[in-house]
C-alpha cells in the first residue's frame, strides 16, 4: 500500500514495478487493469503477485 498526503484518483498511464536493478517486473495500466489496484482516498494498494 502507498499512503499519499492528499486524496488520489485514478487516470491514465501505468505504474511500474522494478526490481532494484532497475528492470521493471510488472506494469499495471490504469485504464485496463482496474482488477490490479484499488484507490481509497489517499491510499493506493496494489493486488500484485510474482
Amino acid at each position: 500500500m502507498l499512503d499519499f498526503g492528499e486524496n488520489i484518483k485514478a487516470g491514465t498511464g501505468s505504474i511500474l514495478i522494478k526490481n532494484n536493478s532497475d528492470v521493471t517486473v510488472a506494469a499495471i495500466n490504469i485504464a485496463s487493469d482496474t482488477n490490479k489496484f484499488s484507490i481509497t482516498n489517499d491510499k493506493l494498494t496494489m493486488m500484485y503477485q510474482h
